[in-house]
């Protein structure tokens, strides 16, 4: 049993793995590389005829668009630059420890992120103020104000007044887009084109992995993210209803795109405000928890997620308490260990039992070897006058797989453990590197590109088979094939992933050691 308990393992190890690996955004047929205006419904339509509204979908051009100029907000953390063509942003960047800053911004040319849908294209007038920068620009219709400034939670605040200069209702389309996905640092270019991807809270429902399309209702937050990083708009209750999403093409790369709109009347000589606000930054759990109801949902732990978040919190708490998330994993280990601990010795109790049956089922299936029906009843009968369940070792180990699996998923997609080092490991969400960092051991094919941690974890797991597995056969050959496949298969992945999986092998070795002297000793 426990051969194909181990088996059964290593397919699901290879199935999450080729599950990671392969996940895409698939975007629909028909590609955008540039964010369009989306006119308003019919049923709009008729009511601003009967109110006889003026609607203000463009402005007057009063400046040519090579005057560009940009002025830059910035602390330790965040670098935003404020452009004058439609009062976009021509960069959103935040601090990398690795990186410096990275500009999450892909785009190049107009309309840029966050232009106002008023006058996306046109030519604002930039200057300083206390708070941060102002974007000015004014028509026959309306004189439209907006300031950027940052908080002190690194959100991007847009104040926005519109002044109605007409004698008769002015609608206004106000908007916050994002198009062109998310830019990224050098070692994240292949996760960041695989794991792009939009998502919104509408009428109190998470949306994430949005393929495209129009959603109206209530919408609460939304915007785009990849492996590490997201941009959001925050509190759009108040007046945004309708949000679109498509695929951008950048230099060959699919990039989701999102706009959320709605509209605002403005009475004759009156004026409104409003406040956008956007986040960029690291996905971490504890942040995106603080930034809105409900955003963390957005990290897709799959079908243990329950498991996942639960682990994540304790990750975190440990952490918080230790300083280093290499020993929150170690002690995250035992814990679950602690309470596996009668799962594991009933398990290992049983596989000790049936390891002391070998000889005498041996002998059976030689006896019995041209009556496979008489020795499988020679056999139940010799397991129930024995007392020992077949299947008692396997079942207790199973139980622990949703563990493994939501620990497996978690553990490979958390933000909180990048640039997390440990010992030699100076990225815990990236895998053991120490090899190529050594003149000799780099040259070696293949292996030289990773280090010592998966090769460390494998022979945990070798004295961990050595234990438990039988002296000679299929059990004796698992002994020596099960740590050789699982250290090639475990190179490429997170350093925090192999951590877990070494501490876990040298646990259970332990137990098992000493479950193994004592049912030896009673025997």
């Amino acid at each position: 049993m426990e051969k194909r308990l181990i088996i059964a393992v290593v397919i699901s190890v290879a199935i999450l793995y080729l599950f990671q690996s392969t996940q895409t955004v698939t975007p629909p047929a028909d590609i955008v590389d540039k964010t369009e205006t989306v006119e308003p419904s019919p049923s709009v339509r008729v009511e601003e005829e009967k109110r006889e509204a003026v609607i203000a979908d463009t402005a007057e051009p009063d400046r040519k668009l090579s005057d560009e100029e940009t002025f830059t907000l910035t602390n330790k953390e965040v670098k935003i630059e404020v452009s004058s063509l439609g009062s976009g942003l021509r960069s959103f960047s935040i601090y990398d420890e690795k990186e410096g800053f990275v500009n999450l911004i892909n785009v190049v040319d107009p309309p840029l992120p966050l232009s106002a849908a008023f006058a996306p294209d046109e030519n604002w007038t930039l200057k300083q103020t206390e708070k941060g920068v102002e974007a000015q620009l004014s028509t026959s219709l309306a004189a439209y104000y907006r300031e950027f400034y940052l908080n002190d939670k690194n959100i991007l605040n847009i104040e926005n007044r519109i002044v109605n200069l007409t004698d008769r209702r002015l609608q206004v389309r106000i908007n916050k887009s994002w198009r062109g996905g998310l830019g990224t640092t050098e070692d994240l270019l292949e996760d960041n084109a695989k794991e792009n991807s939009s998502f919104a809270k509408i009428d109190s429902r998470v949306m994430t992995d949005i393929d495209g399309g129009s959603h109206s209702g209530n919408i609460e937050w939304a915007g785009i993210s990849n492996k590490y990083f997201l941009a959001v708009f925050l509190g759009l209750e108040d007046y945004y209803s309708r949000l679109d999403t498509h695929f951008s093409l950048i230099e060959d790369e699919r990039y989701p795109s999102l706009e959320v709109s709605g509209h605002i009347d403005i009475e004759p000589g009156n004026e409104t405000v409003f406040t956008q606000r956007i986040y960029g930054g690291l996905k971490e759990y504890r942040t995106m928890t603080a930034l809105a109801d409900g955003l963390e949902g957005i990290l897709s732990f799959g079908f243990f997620g329950f498991l996942s978040r639960l682990f994540l919190n304790i990750l975190i708490f440990f952490n918080s308490v230790v300083g280093n998330y290499g020993i929150a994993i170690i002690l995250l280990t035992l814990v679950l260990q602690f309470f596996f601990i009668p799962l594991t010795v009933k398990s290992y109790k049983s596989m000790h039992a049936m390891k002391a049956l070998q000889p005498e089922i041996e002998k059976l299936r030689k006896k019995y070897k041209e009556n496979p029906q008489r020795m499988n009843q020679e056999m139940m009968a010799m397991y129930k006058k024995r007392g020992v369940n077949p299947l008692s070792g396997c079942f207790p180990l199973l139980l622990q797989m949703p563990v493994f699996i939501a620990l497996f998923v978690m553990l490979r997609e958390v933000a909180e453990l990048r640039y997390a080092g440990f010992l030699w490991i100076t990225d815990l969400s990236a895998p053991d590197r120490l090899f190529n960092a050594l003149p000799v051991l780099k040259d070696i094919p293949y292996i030289g590109q990773y280090g010592p941690l998966p090769f460390l974890m494998g022979g945990a797991m070798f004295l961990q088979q050595k234990v438990t597995a039988g002296s000679q056969g299929p059990q004796k050959s698992l002994t020596y094939m099960m740590p050789v496949i699982f250290t090639f298969l475990f190179m490429g992945f997170p350093s925090g992933l192999v951590l877990y999986w070494f501490i876990n092998s040298i646990v259970t070795f332990i137990i098992q050691f000493f479950i193994g002297k004592k049912e030896t000793a009673r025997s």
